[in-house]
């Protein structure tokens, strides 16, 4: 069983299912050790409790072109000389990886339901890039096409969430959990100090605010002092977050919702 789902692992394509592989394979073997009855340290009949949660993320952006966007071109001067380019032909964000740490408070309402607040830092860096017909530099610098433009981001999430949780079959019980988050990015500003910048080389800059909903899918997994939840969740911005600059590469953009895959391990 783990070897076939290891065999699928290679072919999955790049945009979050590896975490979906991921997880179904630490599910595997979670539920393998979990092999009698345990308590977990009673966490169910606590009305409030607290823990802490570890894990990963792929991060991009839904990047919404203007209907123009193809007639926004470079023309600026660079390090290396002059920079011009030709049409530009798509824009484009792939999947990065992060991380993300914080703490749980836990408020118990039924034994099917639990309301829940999240706390956690972020580190979700996204990319986009930047295709042209054609880049050129009159100093014969080596550029590089696509322009890829990192946006950086380290958000503080909070989040408030309801849990959904199935009956409990021996020490294993399944759940989905949805909400909705308020996020603030913390980045340092001189991070983002694009002042004096030659257009080619500027920046694309983003909000500090976003509002996000959030639902995923876990296991509680019962041990004899403690429960573990492995989930995998998805949060997708519902505001656009682009601070509009008017530069190369914030000028063709029309919207910038930020969507995240998240693998996250949770410890009551």
């Amino acid at each position: 069983m783990v070897d076939w789902i290891f065999g699928i692992i290679p072919r999955l394509n790049k945009k979050g299912t590896r975490f979906g592989a991921l997880f179904l394979v630490f599910i595997f073997l979670s539920t393998k050790i979990c092999a009698q009855w345990n308590n977990g340290g009673e966490i169910d009949y606590r009305l409030i409790n607290f823990g802490f949660i570890l894990g990963a993320n792929g991060n991009t952006f839904n990047a919404i072109k203007k209907t123009d966007f193809q007639n926004y071109t470079i023309q600026s001067a660079g390090l290396g000389g002059i920079v011009t380019s030709g049409r530009l032909k798509y824009i484009t964000s792939n999947y990065t990886t992060g991380f993300h740490l914080g703490l749980l408070a836990n408020l118990h309402i039924t034994d099917n339901l639990d309301l829940r607040f999240v706390p956690d830092v972020n580190f979700s860096d996204r990319t986009l890039a930047y295709a042209y017909d054609s880049l050129n530099s009159a100093g014969g610098a080596l550029l590089s096409n696509p322009i890829i433009k990192t946006v950086q981001s380290t958000y503080l999430d909070l989040p408030i969430l309801l849990k959904f949780k199935s009956d409990r079959k021996g020490n294993i019980r399944s759940y989905i959990v949805g909400g909705f988050q308020y996020s603030y990015d913390i980045i340092p500003k001189k991070k983002t100090d694009d002042a004096g910048f030659a257009a080619v080389d500027k920046l694309v800059k983003i909000q500090n605010n976003l509002i996000s909903y959030k639902i995923g899918i876990g296991l509680d997994l019962y041990y004899e002092y403690f429960k573990m939840s492995p989930e995998i969740s998805v949060t997708n911005g519902l505001v656009n977050i682009l601070n509009q600059d008017n530069n190369p590469f914030s000028s063709p953009l029309q919207k910038l919702i930020p969507t995240s895959i998240q693998f996250s391990l949770y410890f009551e």
